[in-house]
């Protein structure tokens, strides 16, 4: 029989493989005998996994990027790339601020 260590373990290391079909079964398996035979039903987990607690800004590979990515690491990068916008392009920089203004 499995242990609750293996069994986190286990989770963990799906959580942090591979995004396939077969990982997420998987881990659904993990998390469905971790609950059942531990009473593992860390809240933490679940609000963090929960695709209804999950922000979801777009598809774009920009967009999947950045979901949860705190603002205060975001917003430096996104000044650095826009100021070099704004050198290299200054008619994108002007269309993209006008953008900005009408939010």
């Amino acid at each position: 029989m499995l242990t609750k260590a293996e069994l986190v373990d286990a989770r963990e290391e799906l959580l942090n493989g591979k995004s396939t079909i077969q990982n997420c079964e998987k881990l659904a398996a993990v998390c469905t005998v971790l609950d059942h035979c531990y009473g593992e039903n860390d809240s933490d987990f679940v609000m963090k996994y929960s695709g209804d607690n999950v922000k979801h800004y777009g598809e774009s590979q920009f967009l999947r990027k950045i979901e949860g990515m705190n603002p205060d690491d975001l917003f430096p990068l996104l000044d650095e790339l826009v100021t070099t916008v704004q050198i290299v392009n200054p008619r994108l920089y002007a269309g993209f601020m006008r953008k900005l203004t009408t939010y």
